[in-house]
């Protein structure tokens, strides 16, 4: 998924007050701009100003995010938990513990995945890997 306007408000808030973001070409980061708040200093303008500038990556970690999240979606499923499993299968702590790993899992993924500094990183975190399997 290319960059859209809510991705880069959420990218630059985390350094900056913003206002408001637009993405007129998702694929041409010189058609994206930020309004930043009156509050914001001219270093947190600057530190917005590189994110936008290093777009390839905001794009990678985006897109890896929107497929870890339908990952969640697919793997935290509790409907498909309880009709999988039977009496014994489907205690409380198989479920607590289940959704605890998955949770966990998730949590590790997203921080990996926004804490990659290049493409490259982000391309190479496997959100595939370390879902816990159904109890």
């Amino acid at each position: 998924m290319p960059m859209d306007a809510a991705h880069l408000h959420n990218a630059v808030a985390q350094v900056a007050p913003v206002v408001s973001a637009k993405v007129g070409n998702p694929n041409d980061k010189n058609t994206w701009s930020v309004t930043y708040d009156a509050s914001a200093t001219p270093g947190q303008i600057a530190q917005g100003q590189a994110i936008i500038n290093n777009g390839e990556l905001l794009i990678a970690q985006a897109n890896k995010q929107d497929n870890l999240d339908v990952l969640l979606v697919t793997n935290a499923d509790m409907v498909r938990l309880v009709q999988g499993g039977n009496s014994t299968t489907t205690t409380g702590a198989a479920v607590s513990t289940y959704l605890s790993n998955a949770t966990n899992n998730y949590r590790s993924l997203r921080a990996q995945i926004a804490a990659a500094t290049t493409v490259a990183q982000v391309a190479a975190i496997n959100i595939n890997a370390g879902w816990p399997p159904n109890p």
